[in-house]
């Protein structure tokens, strides 16, 4: 992944999770705004609908992002959001009415042909929808992580938008919670004993899983002796040994 890419993966995945001043910074760097994910077609706005992430879809519009880009598996901006104040939005942008061709509030409502909503109807099926479903999100995977060798052994739990199962999601989402500079981050650890290298790992994670953050040992420490030069540390009879020419030190 070239360096235009991966700044075009970051500006959907900042949708996705809402990160709203990463957007920002990225639009005024110059990314493609409208650019698709490789795999699904999906562009930060659909990413953004789909989470109801609504600032962040409104700087979207702001800085034209094209609402009517379709993804590989037909979703629209208007087709993945449940958020009211969003798909007002989104048809005020677009003129007004709007063709529910496959909303996931609407198909969980009726099962019949797909008719045209004016913005109050909506309003009033995606409200009632979405209120049955309040303490349920079917949407997030839960992921338990913990960093690897920490003093504190316990695991948090992060939640993942089964929308954006990607590696440079799991990284960075976890990187936040555990307040980790991503470039220290060596691998990620399905445990008890697989790495995830790619999508695809992430892709197969179940709910509540356990995952372990591999970063820079910080046993890699040397003294100076006297000169300047880097003396290794040893283990020797739970001692610390510092080797020096003729004799070896321990404390």
């Amino acid at each position: 992944m070239d360096r235009k890419e991966k700044l075009e993966e970051e500006l959907r995945v900042s949708a996705c999770l809402g990160d709203l001043n990463r957007v920002e910074e990225l639009i005024t760097l110059g990314v493609d705004i409208n650019s698709r994910h490789p795999r699904n077609g999906r562009t930060a706005l659909i990413f953004a609908c789909q989470m109801n992430r609504q600032d962040v879809v409104t700087l979207l519009l702001q800085n034209g992002a094209d609402q009517n880009i379709i993804s590989d598996h037909g979703e629209s901006p208007k087709t993945v959001s449940t958020n009211p104040q969003i798909l007002q939005q989104l048809m005020t942008s677009s003129g007004g009415l709007t063709k529910i061709s496959n909303h996931k509030a609407y198909n969980a409502l009726h099962q019949g042909p797909f008719l045209d909503y004016n913005v109050d109807q909506i309003h009033s099926k995606v409200t009632s929808a979405s209120e049955g479903s309040a303490n349920y999100s079917p949407d997030q995977l839960v992921l338990k992580v913990r960093l690897a060798n920490a003093p504190d052994p316990d695991f948090i739990e992060i939640d993942l938008p089964k929308a954006a199962l990607t590696y440079q999601v799991l990284l960075q989402v976890c990187c936040q919670e555990l307040e980790l500079d991503e470039s220290r981050v060596i691998k990620l650890r399905k445990l008890p004993n697989t790495k995830i290298r790619r999508d695809k790992d992430v892709e197969r994670l179940e709910n509540f899983q356990e995952i372990e953050i591999v970063t820079e040992s910080p046993s890699d420490v040397h003294s100076q002796s006297s000169n300047g030069a880097a003396l290794p540390l040893t283990a020797t009879n739970n001692y610390l040994s510092i080797s020096k020419k003729d004799q070896t030190i321990l404390y």
